[in-house]
């Protein structure tokens, strides 16, 4: 499974391809039914995940119907959960939908959930969400103003992660994260060997975490806003450059 997607937050994904449309969710579900798609479905996201399909979606009752899994204590776990995630994938598409909380029903005498049909779900090409993970020993380094007492104050942040939305920077003291909801309006990031770029840059997400040095850290979630398609293939080019770097030390 690709951990890029399970990742990502809400407030990180693009509201393109974000589904709230009924008939288009439903049709949706309908779709991966019909196909027998396998869903991995996992706990509250505790990654402690089973694998199921769809046997039934009932528009008019509001109800999922998910197959039970052979291992009963991961059944219990999911019968206990406040909300199920679930992940699969439609052809070259990955599809991502939040349900729950599920109640035990059987199904042509079969063991099975049903749950509330999925208010929102996401459908995302692998191109969208795939973030390469910036190399360690020579860190992309962004470098963004920070507004304080000093106007001019420029923050060094190492980028975690890339991909063609946006990017992960992890900032440590004596310097704290961006501020969600913050929008930096001139952003630029020079990508080695392959240029720089310019646009606005969100920041939807921002948390504490420890490093696993036992140093605090912040990490923001970031997401580039009116990039142009040109830089956008500049940084598709850095991601392949990654990736060719990476199958070499394979």
């Amino acid at each position: 499974m690709d951990q890029s997607f399970l990742t990502l937050t809400d407030a990180e994904i693009d509201e393109r391809f974000v589904l709230r449309s009924r008939a288009e969710i439903v049709a949706t579900l309908r779709q991966l039914a019909t196909d027998r798609a396998l869903i991995s479905i996992d706990a509250d996201r505790a990654r402690d995940f089973v694998l199921t399909t769809i046997l039934d979606v009932d528009a008019e009752g509001d109800a999922l119907v998910v197959e039970g899994g052979p291992d009963a204590a991961a059944n219990r776990r999911l019968l206990g959960a406040e909300s199920l995630f679930a992940v699969t994938e439609q052809g070259h598409v990955k599809v991502r939908f939040v349900i729950g909380p599920p109640r035990r029903v059987d199904y042509d005498g079969r063991p099975a959930f049903s749950v509330p049909l999925p208010a929102s779900l996401v459908r995302l090409q692998r191109r969208e969400f795939f973030r390469a993970t910036a190399p360690v020993g020579r860190p992309l380094i962004a470098r963004i103003p920070i507004v304080g007492d000093d106007p001019t104050s420029i923050v060094e942040f190492r980028v975690l992660d890339i991909s063609v939305g946006g990017l992960g920077l992890l900032s440590q003291p004596p310097h704290v994260g961006l501020i969600p909801g913050t929008v930096i309006p001139a952003f630029r990031l020079q990508l080695p060997e392959i240029g720089a770029i310019e646009c606005k840059l969100e920041v939807p997400s921002s948390f504490e975490m420890r490093l696993s040095t036992g140093v605090r850290a912040n990490r923001s979630g970031c997401k580039f806003l009116d990039l142009p398609a040109r830089m956008g293939a500049l940084v598709q080019r850095y991601i392949n450059k990654l990736q060719a770097e990476q199958r070499r030390r394979a």
